[in-house]
């Protein structure tokens, strides 16, 4: 027994040896002390606790940590190339200020450790309107054979103490692929250059809110983007957007593309359609089902129409006259929500500005998910039986 304890203890340290010698050779991989620090405007106290992301380009890994009392982390990464990216909010004097930062930089084999990375919290004051929900990218069919790609709707909430009115409302998207950004970023730069314009381009046309339209403090409104009727009567897995109490974006004098906006219910009042301003092609706002970026905004000192009709200061895809793209100053932006493509981590790229959304999310198009965002956790987690439900941080994927 004891020679065999002897051998045993002999074979360990055989097998310690040759994994000390083959971690020992192996220095292809170097890991990085990487120091980023939030720097905020000019009055903004730092804060403890901010999360800060750091994702790979190409894997689409995520490492994340929360800043100390003096808003800042350290990452320890491989050699690669990251986009970071923070965003929180604060509530002073009744107003909601987003800051957001979004950099991409290489970390290399000569990366310096005792530099640091500071990340510019850029401050924009909300309306406290945000998009709530967002259900796009359609659902099977019932045979399972298909999928059924109307349906779409957002909800907009009223995160505020204060009523807002969403007369002159407008609804901007781009109509660039997430996927396809190679073509909006030019070579000597690693981002969209409206980014530092301070501007997002609206593609082809929008949606309105036309007349008053209070929305109440911590209250809620359904907006059918695509068919004000009641989808599971056809397609079981779609949703029923016919209620009363929703809107619906149906303007047939200026968009009459029949599957995406049938006429709506009658149980739908008129007075709850939203008018339509189109300056581009198509019957039908160009929107991406597998990757919508869409953004909510109030043209300052003019009317939704009137803004999207004048061509002064346009820009245009690929410089194609007729291609046109409102200008929308990011200070005019009320919410944003840009969403990537998944299944395609390594060529997605943001499209909306940073100063009005500095992350992003994926959505796998097809399958009926809906995109949902926590208004208030610990509200949520209040009502019964809610908290042993909810995930979060959940990055295992949708399908298997």
């Amino acid at each position: 027994m004891r020679k065999m304890k002897i051998l045993n203890f002999i074979a360990v340290m055989v097998m310690l040896f040759i994994g000390y010698s083959c971690s020992d050779d192996d220095n292809d991989i170097r890991i990085n002390n990487v120091k980023v620090t939030l720097s905020y405007p000019q009055g903004i106290d730092v804060k403890e606790g901010v999360i800060i992301k750091a994702r790979t380009s190409g894997s689409g890994i995520e490492y994340k940590m929360t800043t100390d009392n003096a808003g800042s982390v350290v990452f320890q990464l491989p050699v690669g190339s990251y986009e970071f990216a923070s965003s929180e909010t604060r509530t002073s004097d009744g107003k909601l200020t987003a800051y957001n930062a979004l950099v991409n930089t290489l970390i290399g084999a000569d990366w310096n450790e005792v530099s640091v990375l500071t990340l510019e919290m850029e401050g924009s004051t909300k309306n406290q309107l945000i998009i709530k929900e967002l259900y796009y990218g359609g659902c099977p069919t019932d045979d399972g054979t298909d999928t059924y790609s109307y349906g779409e709707y957002m909800i907009l909430y009223n995160n505020s103490t204060e009523d807002v009115d969403l007369q002159n409302l407008c609804f901007g998207s781009m109509s660039t692929n997430s996927y396809a950004m190679n073509f909006e970023i030019k070579e000597e730069d690693t981002e969209a250059y409206w980014f530092k314009e301070d501007w997002t381009p609206a593609g082809f046309g929008y949606f309105n809110f036309p007349n008053q339209t209070i929305l109440k403090s911590g209250k809620e409104i359904v907006v059918a983007m695509s068919g004000g009727i009641d989808h599971t009567q056809t397609h079981s897995q779609c949703v029923n957007l016919s209620k009363s109490e929703y809107y619906v974006c149906y303007d047939w004098d200026v968009y009459d593309h029949e599957l995406t906006f049938p006429t709506p219910s009658v149980n739908i009042d008129p007075s709850h359609y939203l008018k339509a301003v189109k300056f581009g092609l198509g019957t039908a706002p160009v929107i991406c089902s597998s990757c919508p970026a869409i953004f909510l905004f109030y043209p300052e000192g003019q009317t939704p129409k009137a803004y999207g009709y004048d061509r002064t200061d346009d820009d245009y895809w690929m410089n194609f006259d007729k291609f046109p793209r409102k200008k929308v100053p990011a200070s005019w932006t009320v919410d944003a929500i840009d969403v990537f493509a998944a299944g395609r981590e390594s060529k997605n790229k943001k499209r909306l500005n940073p100063k009005i959304d500095a992350g992003h999310v994926y959505l796998v198009s097809g399958k009926g998910y809906t995109l949902y965002r926590n208004v208030d956790k610990e509200a949520t987690e209040a009502i019964e039986g809610n908290k042993a439900k909810l995930v979060y941080d959940y990055a295992m994927g949708t399908v298997g």
